[in-house]
């Protein structure tokens, strides 16, 4: 690795992703959160997956869901379509065991501690860095099974940018937005809406159609005082309604209003030639008010405040050292009394980054202080070998925790305020190999977490019972042929809860995602195709859900040089699967979008 230039490009730019990962996107070989600092995906030592901007795109989703269904290591459940209620479970973690940022913010719910993923508008995302393994020596709380950051867009050039789309079940999208780069100053504002009249969700409710409607705006400013030192501000906001069938009260009409945010300044500044300083200050909310039959049902509110310094240290042309401290504030506001409403973190974590010609080695530490269940300390070491100029083998460990939520300590009647963290050791070995046109790689991993929390029964009081062992591996390979784009993944994973020998809910054991891109002239088509085993739905494992094959076409039509016209087809087979007991999943259906984007 020629640790030069990429301390040189951390210096100049892409240091301060710790803070603003936007500015990441100018290069699609280079991520910043493996390490919270810039390197190249061919050096990082942990297992990534980058979504360019081209790819989604190619993709043409339209929730992040959808975005990630393909991606090795990760599977999703959905509640009944476009908009609804999602999770995703990474490595066979559980789905509250992968941290999401949006431009280095943390999002989530406090009281569930999972994420809305089904509610970022795909529309506003530039890029996503996909980090397959505990990342806790970093980030703290909730990086067991990974980390997906997701970068919204940003302002490279003077641009007016616009779109309309309109396809099945009556779905429509509006975008609009532009770039301005003048001086020192760059700024993009983009804007989106989508709606959807939906399926009917619970497949034993009246027939009905459960629509979903999401209105958008995100906004990104730089201005660089000099080349040492800038600052940049990040906005991502969200709002809509969510029309859903609950299995507990399928007579009932259901919806929620919905509403998140994500929002942060950042300062860097080259406080020496070999010493940068990133200070940022954040927060995001994730608000939910449910509606019962036309009346009030609930209000669910997450408030985090976030504040972090970091300090990357060049010490040689071999050797980085980063450390830092972030600051976290939850509060909580609700139509449920809870006993306490907010808590304090503060993490202290430090990583020491040598580059060899030869070897590669990372060591991270992070100690994290938590109001709610006092100090938890976790760490990460990963070394890289070049067997040849082709092939590189990685081992790596690392340690992770998950901080018990506010429902788990404080919601009246079930919640136990001396429960402690889930906790999490992980081994992974990794072989990689590089030719001319392509690549592949080879994982193999275990991952042990103990002090689950669980709900027994006739109780349900919470508590720290189940154990379970995850162990997997990974394939994946891309190649470049002519004109043709081709990617597959393949999983196989086995996660097993320790105590009962079952098989974890709502996971696949073998997945496989064959991607087929080909550009010639004007026209630019794909072809993916996802394909998932059968999965048990409940932890007893007596409701088995089918395995499922998917089908996905995409075509787009250059028309000029401002025009471009886009196509989709999904689920072309119209494959009748669910992913979740009960819950319907689309069938077939067909988009179509125009696309403008001129100065």
């Amino acid at each position: 690795m020629n640790y030069k230039l990429i301390t040189s490009a951390t210096i100049t730019a892409t240091a301060v992703l710790s803070v603003n990962p936007a500015i990441a996107a100018d290069d699609n070989n280079i991520i910043v959160t493996a390490t919270r600092t810039a390197q190249t995906v061919d050096d990082s030592l942990a297992s990534v997956t980058v979504l360019t901007s081209e790819q989604i795109e190619q993709q043409q989703a339209n929730d992040v869901p959808a975005l990630l269904n393909g991606i090795q290591g990760i599977d999703i459940s959905n509640n009944g379509g476009l908009g609804k209620a999602t999770s995703i479970y990474m490595r066979g973690t559980n789905s509250s065991h992968v941290l999401v940022l949006i431009d280095g913010v943390r999002i989530g719910s406090a009281t569930l501690g999972t994420v809305s993923l089904q509610d970022i508008p795909v529309s506003q995302i530039e890029r996503i860095e996909i980090i397959r393994g505990p990342r806790a020596s970093l980030y703290g709380s909730d990086a067991i099974g990974g980390v997906i950051q997701i970068f919204t867009k940003q302002a490279k050039s003077d641009q007016v940018n616009a779109s309309v789309g309109y396809g099945t079940l009556n779905t429509t999208k509006l975008s609009a937005g532009f770039n301005t780069v003048k001086n020192n100053n760059q700024f993009s504002l983009n804007m989106a809406y989508l709606e959807t009249k939906g399926i009917n969700a619970l497949k034993t409710s009246d027939p009905d159609e459960d629509g979903y409607t999401n209105a958008s705006v995100s906004a990104n400013y730089k201005h660089q005082f000099s080349k040492k030192h800038w600052i940049t501000a990040t906005l991502l906001y969200s709002e809509g309604n969510n029309q859903y069938d609950d299995s507990y009260t399928a007579t009932n009409v259901l919806q929620a209003d919905f509403s998140q945010l994500a929002a942060g300044i950042n300062y860097a500044v080259a406080a020496t030639g070999n010493w940068q300083i990133n200070l940022k200050a954040s927060q995001s909310q994730d608000n939910s008010d449910n509606i019962k039959n036309g009346s009030p049902n609930g209000s669910f509110n997450t408030t985090r405040d976030l504040f972090s310094w970091q300090n990357d240290f060049t010490l040689s042309d071999s050797l980085m050292l980063t450390a830092g401290i972030d600051y976290q504030n939850d509060k909580v506001n609700s139509t449920t009394q809870y006993d306490k409403t907010s808590r304090d973190n503060k993490g202290y974590f430090v990583q020491q980054q040598w580059f060899g010609n030869s070897n590669d080695l990372i060591a991270a530490l992070r100690v994290d202080d938590n109001q709610a269940f006092g100090n938890h300390t976790t760490g990460n070491l990963s070394w890289g070998i070049n067997l040849n100029s082709d092939y590189r083998l990685i081992a790596s460990y690392g340690t992770g925790f998950k901080a018990p939520t506010f429902n788990n300590l404080y919601y009246p009647s079930s919640g136990n305020s001396t429960i402690k963290p889930e906790e999490s050791k992980s081994y992974e070995l990794e072989l990689r190999h590089k030719f001319s046109n392509g690549h592949w790689n080879i994982n193999l991993y275990q991952t042990k977490i103990t002090n689950l929390i669980v709900y027994p029964a006739p109780t349900y009081q919470v508590t720290n019972l189940d154990k379970s062992t995850i162990e997997g591996m990974e394939v994946a390979t891309t190649l470049k042929q002519k004109t043709y784009d081709i990617r597959a993944q393949l999983s196989f994973i086995d996660p097993t809860n320790d105590n009962t020998k079952k098989v974890l809910p709502r996971r696949a054991k073998r997945s496989l995602t064959l991607n087929i891109n080909e550009n010639t002239g004007n026209w630019r088509s794909g072809l993916e195709i996802i394909v998932k085993s059968s999965r048990f739905d409940n932890t007893n494992n007596t409701t088995l859900l089918p395995g499922y094959a998917l089908v996905n076409l995409t075509s787009q039509y250059t028309l000029s040089k401002n025009w471009k016209l886009r196509g989709k087809i999904s689920n072309l087979l119209d494959e009748q699967y669910q992913t979740t007991s009960n819950y319907n999943n689309e069938g077939l259906g067909a988009f179509v979008s125009v696309h403008y984007s001129g100065n």
